[in-house]
C-alpha cells in the first residue's frame, strides 16, 4: 500500500514537472516568437527603405537630365528662320521689281513672285504679276536692270532673292528699299550677304531699329555681327 501510494505521489510530482516546463517553454516561446516577428518587421522597413532611396535616385538622374538638355536649348539660342523659306513658303528662289525712290522715300515695290526650282523661274512669275500692268504685264526688265541678290546665308548661300529696278540700273540717287516691309516676307531677319551688279556697287544697309548702319561695297560676304539676319533698309546705289 505504502509502495502504491508513492508510485501515485512520484506520478503527480512528475505530471507537476511537465506542467511547469510546458508553461515556462510556453512563456520562452511568446517572446521568440515576437522576436521573430521584430525582424521581419525591421527587414520588410529596410527593403522599402532601399527601393526608395533607389527610385529619388532614379529621378534625380532623370531631372539632371532634362535640365541638361535645357541648359543645351538656353545656350543655342533662338533657331534661325528657315532659310529656303525665306518667307514664301517652300519657295527657294524670288524675283523682286521696285520703282524709283523720290524724296529719299523708300522704293515702291511693283511685283514679286518665288519658285522652288530656278531664279529664272522666279523672274518669269514676276513679269506676270507687276502691280503697275497686272498680270498681263509685257513689263521685260534688262539683264543690266538686276540691282542686287541676297543671299540667307553667309558667302552667298542659302535662298536667293534678286532685286530689279524699273527705273534702269544704279546712279548716284540709287533705290531705296524696306527690308522691313511685309512684302520681302522673312527677308530683315534672315539676310546674311548680297552681291551688287553692274554699275550697283555700294549699298548701305541700317538694322531693323533704324538705329545703326553701315557702307559696304559690293559684293559683301558677311554683314557682321551688328546687321546679320538684322537688316530693316538697304540703300543701294552707284559710287
Amino acid at each position: 500500500m505504502t509502495q502504491r501510494i508513492g508510485e501515485i505521489t512520484n506520478g503527480a510530482n512528475q505530471k507537476e514537472e511537465r506542467e511547469k516546463a510546458h508553461k515556462c517553454a510556453g512563456w520562452l516561446g511568446g517572446p521568440q516568437s515576437a522576436i521573430r516577428h521584430g525582424d521581419q518587421q525591421v527587414h520588410v522597413k529596410e527593403r522599402i527603405t532601399t527601393m526608395v532611396r533607389v527610385e529619388s535616385r532614379n529621378l534625380l538622374a532623370r531631372m539632371g537630365a532634362i535640365l541638361a538638355v535645357a541648359a543645351v536649348a538656353v545656350s543655342l539660342g533662338p533657331v534661325k528662320a528657315d532659310a529656303t523659306a525665306a518667307g514664301t513658303g517652300a519657295d527657294r528662289y524670288c524675283a523682286v521689281l521696285i520703282g524709283k525712290s523720290t524724296e529719299e522715300k523708300p522704293s515702291p515695290v511693283l511685283a514679286r513672285a518665288c519658285d522652288d526650282s530656278s531664279a529664272a523661274n522666279a523672274r518669269e512669275k514676276m513679269l506676270q504679276v507687276t502691280s503697275k500692268d497686272g498680270s498681263n504685264s509685257t513689263m521685260k526688265p534688262l539683264a543690266a536692270d538686276l540691282l542686287m541678290t541676297w543671299y540667307s546665308d553667309t558667302d552667298y548661300h542659302g535662298a536667293s532673292t534678286n532685286v530689279f529696278g524699273d527705273d534702269g540700273p544704279c546712279d548716284r540717287a540709287g533705290y531705296r528699299l524696306d527690308v522691313n516691309n511685309t512684302t520681302f516676307g522673312l527677308w530683315s531677319h534672315i539676310l546674311s550677304s548680297a552681291r551688287g551688279s553692274g554699275p550697283c556697287n555700294t549699298a548701305r544697309f541700317a538694322n531693323r531699329a533704324g538705329t545703326s548702319s553701315q557702307e559696304f561695297g559690293l559684293p559683301v560676304p558677311y554683314l557682321g555681327s551688328l546687321l546679320n539676319d538684322n537688316v530693316g533698309t538697304i540703300w543701294v546705289y552707284n559710287r
